[in-house]
């Protein structure tokens, strides 16, 4: 790969963590995005690895041609937001189930033509996932366009000195998602635990309540949510009353629509955009959902990358930084120990179209060296006024 360093470059996003198997497939398919989406990607990409942490990067103008197309769906074809979203909930769907099936597996039994497959089949479902967040997330990051232009938009709409809500308290209300989210469905499913009244029931049902849950948090290090963290949510609920917490969760989404309708009214909001405020809940919504699918998968599979460690002797944080094209060759006996601890001390990847190229240490540094990096946002410019 030619790598471009005539570009001027964003930095999009500097993350605290993250490792291979979550960047490397999808900052690669951000290149490459259908053409039945009808959004616009990015040409190039690249990302930087210093000690584990992650800086993130698109070429300046890239990332404003992109933006620009994109933004100017939510006026000229708003089908199409729909249309991804739509596609992003079917993708979720199909990783959960995925996922549940990866989870029934014993991994020990499993050939190393088996691990590599199923660990195929994960990378190309998270994608399906992960790419899709990308036209949002590029349109929030770093300078949340969106989120500045509704503001703005409420801000000019005020025509009462009576208002429910400041546009602040307004734009927070009407971007609220009328969907429920896991970690909804999790209190829900708790104080329906916390309703059981005798003691030794309720704590078997507690138990089964946390395995099915302890994911919630297990992100990309492997957080899991331990039994002694539900009982401790179990207690307050108990001591607030388990019925007052299900109908306070029961009626939270109908005094939202409710508080959604009177802010749609109050600030005089056309139809054009209260289609948009009903595409950034579904993006909220379905960003969040997407994730879950991905770091559920991402604790199902853990039992598959620990084996894979053990038959390569790496480590579970070493196997998280091997490529996709990487784990056929650990398993063929390739040493890849020295390799995927300089990825986490130092190393960038470039991705373009379907090819991605890894550098590390002092190579990775002389090419950094090169690279012109744009600090300044001025991406606001790119709009015009609606």
């Amino acid at each position: 790969m030619k790598i471009p360093c005539n570009k001027v470059w964003y930095l999009l996003e500097k993350e605290d963590y993250a490792n291979y198997l979550f960047v490397v497939i999808t900052w690669e398919g951000l290149t490459k995005l259908p053409k039945l989406w009808k959004m616009v990607g990015v040409e190039n990409t690249w990302a930087e690895y210093i000690n584990s942490a992650c800086n993130l990067f698109v070429p300046k103008d890239d990332f404003e041609r992109t933006n620009k197309h994109n933004f100017d769906l939510l006026f000229s074809d708003q089908k199409s937001w729909d249309d991804l979203h739509k596609l992003n909930k079917q993708n979720a769907d199909n990783l959960f189930v995925f996922d549940n099936k990866v989870k029934k597996l014993d991994p020990e039994k499993l050939s190393d033509k088996q691990l590599i497959a199923w660990v195929d089949k994960f990378q190309i479902g998270q994608a399906n996932v992960h790419v899709p967040r990308g036209p949002m997330w590029l349109l929030e990051t770093p300078d949340n366009l969106v989120t500045n232009y509704l503001h703005n938009y409420l801000s000019k709409q005020r025509h009462s000195r009576n208002l429910t809500a400041s546009p602040q308290e307004a734009f927070q209300i009407l971007i609220t998602p009328l969907r429920r989210s896991n970690w909804t469905r999790e209190k829900f499913d708790l104080a329906r635990v916390a309703l059981i009244n005798d003691q030794i029931n309720r704590e078997k049902a507690l138990a089964k309540h946390a395995k099915k849950y302890e994911w919630l948090e297990y992100g990309l290090q492997g957080s899991k949510l331990s039994l002694d963290y539900f009982k401790k949510e179990i207690k307050v609920m108990r001591r607030k009353g388990a019925v007052k917490t299900v109908n306070e969760l029961r009626n939270e989404l109908h005094g939202i629509v409710k508080k959604q309708q009177k802010l749609f009214k109050e600030y005089n909001i056309g139809r054009t955009h209260k289609k948009i405020f009903k595409i950034v809940q579904d993006s909220i919504f379905i960003r969040l959902y997407s994730k879950d699918s991905q770091f559920y998968g991402y604790y199902c599979m853990e039992g598959i990358f620990r084996e894979i460690g053990r038959r390569t002797g790496l480590t579970l944080e070493q196997v998280r930084f091997l490529a996709p094209e990487d784990f056929k060759k650990a398993l063929e006996g390739k040493n890849y120990s020295n390799i995927t601890n300089e990825r986490q001390k130092y190393s960038i990847h470039f991705a373009q179209g379907k090819e991605t190229s890894i550098y590390v240490g002092k190579q990775a540094k002389k090419i950094r060296k090169k690279l012109k990096i744009y600090q300044q946002i001025i991406t606001k410019r790119i709009f015009r006024n609606y």
